[in-house]
Formats: C-alpha cells, structure tokens, sequence
C-alpha cells in the first residue's frame, strides 16, 4: 500500500495551493523562524511519488489533517459504499439568515431586556438533526458509523471501546476557535453538562474545554483505557469531511449495560452506576433519531427489548401526516446487525427474527400513555404492529444484499431532516413570538384604557392599574398555594411509590404474568417477562404521577384565567420556558394536558435510568430460577421479589420520581419571579405610564412582525423558508 496524499486533498475540498498554504501556516506556527516547508511543486512531486515523503512531512499532515497513517494508506473502508443523501440544509440557512437579520431589527431596549432568551432560541432552531447509534457493545455502531462517513473514523473492535459520547459533525461546521483542530474534547459536569447546542461559541466552549487535538484523542478519550474515565471526559466533538453529515449530526452512545472498566460480568449497581450507562441515558437525550443496533443471532431481547421500548416513549414526534412525508416511527430504526450471524444470511430466517422483534415490542408499546399521544400529535398517522415492523432491518458491513434497505431508508430521512428540523423550528419561533405579542396587547389594552385626556381621568385608571396590582399579587399568592401541594407531592413520593411498587413487584403478580403469556422456563421467555415486568411498573408510574400532575395544572390554568386580560399568563410561560426541565410544566405553554410532551416529561424523570435498573436486576434473578423444576413459577416470583428488595428497586424508583416533582417546583418558581418582575414596572406618573406605552407599541409591532415573517412553503422539488 502506498500513501494516497491526493485522495487526502479531494476529501478536505482542497486545492493544492490551498493545501500548500494551510500546511505553511501550521508550520510556521510550530517554528516561527523557519522557511516554509511546502511548495506546490513538492505537493505535486510527493502526490506522483509519496514513497519519497519525509517523516517530518509525514508528520506535519498528520497533525495538521487530523487523519492516522493508516487512514492514509486507507481512506476508504468496507466493501460497502456510503449511501448518497440528498443536500438540503440551505433551507435550514436560509431559516437561520433570516433570522439574524431580524434580531438585528431589534430596538435597543428589546435587546437589552430579551437578548439572553432570543439567543438560546436561535441556538435551538439553527442546530442540525441528531441522529443518535444505541446499542450494547459490540454490537457494530462505530464500524456501521465509518462506513456512512467513508472513512475510519471511530476505533472498532471486538472489545467495548466508546466511553464518552461522540458528537460527528461537518468539518464545514468547524468554528474558528478550533484553527486547524478536528477534535473538541469537553470535560463531564456534575450537574449541569456540556451544551451541544453552542458548539460554535468560542467562548463557553474554551471553559469547557479539556483537550484538543487531531483524530488521535478519540481513542485516548473515547475508549476504555485510553483515559476518558481518569480524565473526566463527557463529551468528544469530532469534525469530519463527510458528504453524509451535511445535513445531520452522528451520535455515537456508549455502550450500555456494561461496568466501569467495559466488563459486562459485574454486579448489578457497578452496571447501574458506570459511566457508561449514565452518559448513555443522558446523551440520548439529544437526539432526534435512533439507530438501534442488536446482533442478529441474539436480537432483542432483555435489555435490549427494555432499552428499545424505553426510547421509543421519548423518542421526538417528527412525523405529521398534514405536514410532511415522515410515516409513523420514521425516526426510528431498528437494526438486525451482524447479520451474517443467522444461518449464514439467510433472509428468510432474518425476516423470521425481525417478524417476532416487533411481536415482542409492540405489546409493551401499545397501552402506555406516551404512544396514545404521540397519536395525537403525529396529524392522522396511525400506529399499528405492521407500522412498527417495518422500521426493522438488517445490516452486514460486508454484503450490499443484507444492508442495502436499511441505507436506502436511513438515506431517504437523512434527506428530508431539514424539513422536518425546518418545521420544528418554526412552530418554536412561532410559539415565542405568539406568546411575548399576546403579553404586550394585554399591556397596550391596560395603559389605552389608563392614559385619559384629564387629569382626573388619568388617577381613576391609576386606581384601576393599582386593583390589577392587586390581582396579581393575590394570584401569586394563589400559585404559591399550588407550590406546596406540589411540595407534598413530593414528600409522599416513596408512600405513592412504595405503592406502584407493590402492586406489580409482587411473588403473586410475576405468578399472574408467567400464566396469562404462557412463558416458559426457558431464557428468552423469562427475559421477555423483565420487559413485561418493567413496562407495568413504568405505565403505573406515569399514569399515577399524571393524575397528579393533571389536577397542578388545572388549578393553576383557573389561577391564570382569573387575571384576565392582565398579561399574567404569558409572562408566567416565559419563565416557566425557560426551564430545560419543567416536570408536571413540560407541557404548560400549550395548554394542552393532552400533549406528547407531558408524558415525555415523566417518562424523562423515570424512565430510561429505572428501565436500566430494573432490567439488571431482573437479569440477575434469572439465574437462581432457570434450574429449578417443580413449582418454578412460585420460585421465580419469590426469587425476583428477594432481588428487588436486596438492590434498593423502590428508592431508585423513588429517586426519579423526585427528579419530576423537583423539577416543577423549580420551572413553578420561574414562573412567578417574572410575574413579581413585572409588578416592579407599575408606573406612578402620566409621564412614565406614556414613555413605557410608546415602547410596549415598539416592542409588540417588532415580535409580530418577527413572527409573521417566517411560514413554511413546499415548491415542487423540495422544502423552503419564505422570508416576507
């Protein structure tokens, strides 16, 4: 093999005199004193002869391109070819563009006053789709994510190798501050984490920065050994020249379900707690999309069942019927991998696994809350075993014949994730500029009414203005009175749990299940009974803390509705907004109890972490109950209770269930301090009252207009963003 330095050149999109330049300048970075080292009659020498390269040569476009050696003797891996995806995110610019210019519109005192929350709003719309690879060890995430890149990017092998969670984006994306850099490694918060969405920002990046470098810190970060864990890695951003990423981002997980050092035979709170597990929860949490990858020859069972059904219930609802081509589940993608494991390929076997997957899948889908209001929001879709059937798939790095419809219809989404991303983004835009323009015409209506032609006029409406004073400092009263049912919620979180846990963490229920489904002693059923097991316990969960969640808001939606034309309630969702976790709030500014996006909120607090638990200790149990003949279903009952009560199940379950209620009383708590921010802008003088009235008719012609500038149009050979 010898060196493909022109083949190098081509992927980065690079003349040779610009290769030339961009190697001179490095170089002289490195030896301020010294003669630059390339010239384009060298590059053109070393591209016809590279057997002739120095070592120091060598070296400099290693470091300066972030590529390995053997990348450079070969850049192109596997047998099969990256799929071809069709580049639509000018749409998503064109969406970004216009926005930023009509930020620039914006008067000073609106700037002044909401310059921090229309910057994380422009964060939120101009970000790519995030496609997110899940799946337990080994099961060929990284091999499946070079061969979509082109390019060996991620280190595979037969041992569990990710430990931090990768983020691959488009080295047209790089920012400035990464210069010749193609790696970001950011250091693992405790509480607050690391931002994807403000890659671009120099600043916040740098005070998360832990490394920076060229392609070699993905293995010193990103796999066991190399160092992530010692050194308190969260989170590798690696920028690669790849067709496919220009319109998405690629998550690579960790590995779940395996202990802190990539040993899977440990005990079941070393798997609960390793860092493996817990950033693989976590980052999930910011994708779009999932790539679920689980081995032909074992496929979906256990833990992967569990995981599965854990991230369909939080997986976002892209498809609309009315608005776009995206059919149910269209985000989701599960993958028979190593297919070649099955009878030597055989298809007709193949599509028997994938045929009983979703037999098993759907049961444990189909009654929970969160997918009868995905229904609601998917606009007319219906959700059915046979749909869920046919986001499965199979895959063989080395046969086209097994893999070639799983790229076909990754490609196909991958194509139209603009639109879709397109389409959120301006249901946000909309949304926040609906509620700051109903805010301000309520206070326009107020100060009319108050500003009179006498003077006598005037202080009667100043009366007035002093009564709606009153009124929402009663309101405010009122909402704290909700705070403390929320507080005794969560005070009686472990009686309430303690409950759930009893009625189906019973001998005699896990007795009840075994008979009503049949199962038998053997592995595959009793796993299939964990995952039974563990979407009761999830389905009690929600359905308990959504009761209670539903009576918080219909009590505090009256509270709101009492102040009247006041403003109160739109000021009210901007702080609760501006939470990244509202609990029972999730859903609030809607005004819809019904949306996705409640249930999303409790699945979010207790659901991905406690299906882990569960799942592991259930797994344990299996093995004291597999010998036993005789009286098995008494056993296994009794067997899996003694697990449960031996690993703390019930203050897990209590532990998440916290999360949610701590979380409302924090978005709860927004809330009213900007309700009490406005009661501190009452104005005592004609005066002020005509000075703040000029500005609240500024303010509100510049968010309607903002607003109203952005709407959805589909010409016939794509999607767009009109800009009136």
């Amino acid at each position: 093999m010898i060196l493909d330095l022109k083949n190098l050149r081509e992927r980065k999109g690079l003349t040779r005199e610009e290769m030339v330049i961009t190697l001179n300048l490095f170089w002289q970075e490195e030896h301020p004193d010294g003669k630059p080292k390339f010239t384009q009659d060298r590059l053109l020498r070393l591209e016809k002869e590279p057997e002739k390269i120095s070592l120091e040569e060598l070296g400099l476009i290693i470091r300066v391109f972030g590529v390995t050696f053997d990348q450079l003797l070969q850049p192109k891996i596997g047998r099969l070819a990256a799929p071809e995806v069709e580049d639509n995110w000018n749409y998503m610019v064109d969406l970004v563009t216009g926005f930023d210019q009509e930020l620039a519109k914006a008067p000073d005192f609106v700037r002044e006053q909401y310059g921090p929350e229309l910057a994380r709003l422009r964060s939120s719309i101009g970000r790519k789709g995030r496609i997110a690879f899940v799946g337990r060890p080994d099961s060929g995430k990284s091999r499946t994510i070079n061969t979509l890149l082109g390019e060996e990017v991620l280190p595979v092998g037969w041992t569990p190798v990710t430990s931090a969670f990768i983020l691959l984006k488009s080295m047209h994306e790089r920012p400035e501050y990464m210069d010749f850099h193609t790696v970001y490694v950011a250091k693992e918060g405790e509480g607050e984490q690391w931002n994807p969405d403000y890659f671009a920002d120099g600043y916040y990046c740098r005070e998360w920065q832990l490394d920076m470098g060229g392609y070699d810190l993905i293995k010193e970060y990103g796999t066991h050994g190399g160092g992530a864990e010692a050194k308190n890695a969260g989170a590798i951003v690696v920028y690669v020249d790849s067709p496919f990423l220009d319109n998405c981002d690629l998550l690579d997980l960790p590995g779940f379900g395996q202990g802190p050092d990539g040993d899977e035979d440990v005990g079941i709170d070393d798997i609960y707690n390793s860092r493996d597990t817990v950033l693989s929860q976590r980052a999930s949490r910011l994708a779009d999309a999932f790539v679920y990858l689980s081995i032909a020859n074992s496929f979906l069972y256990g833990e992967d069942l569990a995981m599965v059904q854990a991230m369909v219930k939080i997986l976002p609802t892209l498809e609309n019927k009315n608005n776009n081509k995206l059919e149910p589940f269209g985000n989701l993608f599960l993958v028979a991998s190593q297919a070649m494991t099955v009878n030597h390929g055989d298809r007709g076997e193949l599509e028997k696994i994938c045929d009983k997957g979703a037999a098993r899948l759907w049961p444990l889908l189909k009654l929970h809350p969160a997918l009868a209001e995905k229904i609601v929001d998917s606009g007319g879709w219906e959700y059915t075993e046979a749909a869920l059937r046919k986001r499965f798939f199979t895959s063989e790095m080395d046969s086209e014949d097994l893999t070639k419809e799983f790229y076909k219809e990754l490609a196909d989404f991958v194509s139209m994730l603009p639109q879709l991303m397109l389409g959120q983004a301006t249901e946000r835009i909309a949304e926040y500029f609906a509620v700051l323009s109903k805010q301000y015409e309520g206070r326009i209506k107020e100060k009319e009414l108050q500003l009179c032609q006498t003077e006598k006029e005037f202080h009667t409406k100043l009366e007035q203005l002093y009564e709606e004073r009153a009124k929402r400092e009663e309101s405010i009263c009122r909402i704290r009175e909700v705070r403390a049912r929320i507080e005794k919620e969560l005070q009686e979180t472990r009686q309430n749990c303690r409950k759930i846990y009893d009625k189906v963490l019973n001998a005699g229920h896990v007795t009840e299940v075994l008979e009503e489904n049949n199962y038998g002693k053997n592995k595959k059923d009793l796993l299939d009974l964990v995952t039974v097991l563990t979407g009761e316990l999830e389905k009690c969960l929600t359905e308990s803390m959504g009761e209670n969640s539903r009576g918080i808001l219909q009590e505090l939606d009256e509270i709101l509705d009492d102040m009247g034309g006041s403003g109160g309630r739109e000021t009210f969702y901007r702080g609760v907004t501006g939470q990244p976790n509202g609990g029972a709030l999730t859903n609030l500014p809607s005004q819809d109890t019904a949306d996705y996006r409640f249930w999303k909120g409790i699945v979010g607090a207790a659901g991905m972490a406690l299906v882990f638990s569960i799942v592991h200790v259930m797994s344990v149990a299996l093995a004291g109950v597999l010998g036993y003949g005789g009286t098995w279903r008494q056993l296994i009952g009794n067997r899996f209770v003694k697990e449960f009560e031996s690993k703390q199940v019930l203050d897990k379950l209590v532990r998440h269930s916290e999360k949610y209620w701590e979380d409302t009383l924090a978005a709860l708590d927004e809330g009213v301090a900007k309700m009490e921010e406005e009661l501190e802008k009452t104005h005592l003088t004609k005066q002020e009252l005509c000075e703040e009235y000029i500005r609240d008719k500024q303010a509100l012609e510049y968010f309607s207009n903002f607003g109203g500038r952005f709407w959805l149009w589909q010409p016939g050979d794509g999607w767009g963003i009109k800009i009136g």
